[in-house]
């Protein structure tokens, strides 16, 4: 009813649950349905998403699962920040797109280096204390 009424793109941010056919379900009815494209996460992701834990690429499967079944794009969330690493899983699954809201906290011009340089990486370290605090600022200083 919204897209008919107002002609708007209908993102869908989707929640991967405990079963991945439901959640895969829920997807395909809403692709068929007037989703526009999809938006793959995690119910409270920012304490599934930190750098250096074992489950940070627990969602790229389901994601392409996701994309390999509709035909809209899909979007995959979860704490990406490396250009390498995106263009790597960009080009070895189906998902579409990558989004980002943290590392623009802690460095809102890494793209601006990525295409400048050919290379970007933000220096947000996926601490979530801007995502706790709910301030748009990065609120830890890291020396590396």
């Amino acid at each position: 009813m919204i897209k008919k009424t107002t002609g708007l793109h209908v993102h869908c941010k989707v929640n991967l649950y405990q079963d991945e056919e439901d959640s895969l379900e829920i997807c395909k009815i809403l692709a068929e349905n007037g989703a526009d494209s999809l938006q793959i996460t995690k119910f409270l992701s920012p304490q599934y998403f930190r750098k250096g834990q074992s489950n940070q690429d627990m969602l790229v499967s389901f994601a392409d699962k996701v994309a390999k079944n509709v035909s809209i794009p899909v979007v995959l969330g979860g704490g990406r920040s490396d250009m390498d690493k995106i263009i790597e899983l960009l080009n070895n699954t189906d998902i579409d797109f990558i989004s980002m809201q943290r590392p623009f906290v802690k460095d809102p011009t890494f793209l601006t280096q990525w295409k400048i340089d050919g290379y970007g990486k933000s220096e947000c370290k996926t601490c979530n204390n801007c995502y706790w605090k709910k301030q748009s600022v990065c609120l830890i200083e890291y020396s590396d």
